[in-house]
């Protein structure tokens, strides 16, 4: 009987701690300096391996950097140099079937990539929505590269299958290699 309680109350420690790591939905896996991020209240530090970013952190990379992010459920966000990444909307929960992670990334400048991993796929859904200044894409499995240019914002679906919304325009993208170019203040 004290065999079965001990392993009840080490299932239920494994669970909140289970829990608790979910709520770090991005932590930082790799970085090429410089790099930071800003929290809010404009506080700065430098981006570090291991660190654990929350909703309103905007990820900064400078000239040379580069920045790779890692999500709950394996996903990889990779931004380069002189980027500027906001995240919100964070979030990893369970409902009756899956695994479910939120975000909303929001590309402000430089380029970007989001990778799912395949095995993920399969047990994990995802309400990610990537906006690239003047373009949103809602993410399904997808690999998706990015960028938020000067003149022009681009989305270039690698695999997968993504939604594309400019103004009150949406469309599917599910044709490996197929591009989405807006021109900045251009229909």
């Amino acid at each position: 009987m004290k065999l079965k309680a001990c392993l009840f109350a080490f299932l239920l420690l494994l669970a909140g701690w289970s829990a608790a790591a979910e709520r770090a939905v991005i932590v930082v896996e790799a970085v090429q300096m410089p790099a930071w991020v800003e929290h809010t209240g404009g506080a700065r530090a430098p981006l570090a391996i291991g660190m654990r970013l929350s909703n309103s952190d905007r990820i900064y990379t400078g000239q040379g950097s580069r920045a790779l992010l890692r999500l709950v459920d394996g996903s990889e966000i990779k931004l380069g140099e002189n980027g500027i990444l906001a995240l919100a909307d964070l979030g990893a929960h369970k409902n009756q079937l899956h695994d479910v992670v939120t975000a909303s990334l929001d590309v402000v400048k430089g380029a970007f990539r989001f990778t799912t991993r395949a095995l993920s796929k399969l047990r994990v859904q995802r309400d990610i929505k990537v906006r690239v200044v003047t373009i949103t894409a809602g993410i399904l499995g997808t690999d998706l590269w990015a960028k938020a240019a000067d003149a022009r914002d681009v989305v270039c679906l690698i695999e997968g299958d993504i939604t594309v919304l400019r103004g009150a325009e949406a469309f599917a993208m599910n044709e490996p290699m197929s591009f989405y170019i807006a021109p900045r203040g251009q229909p």
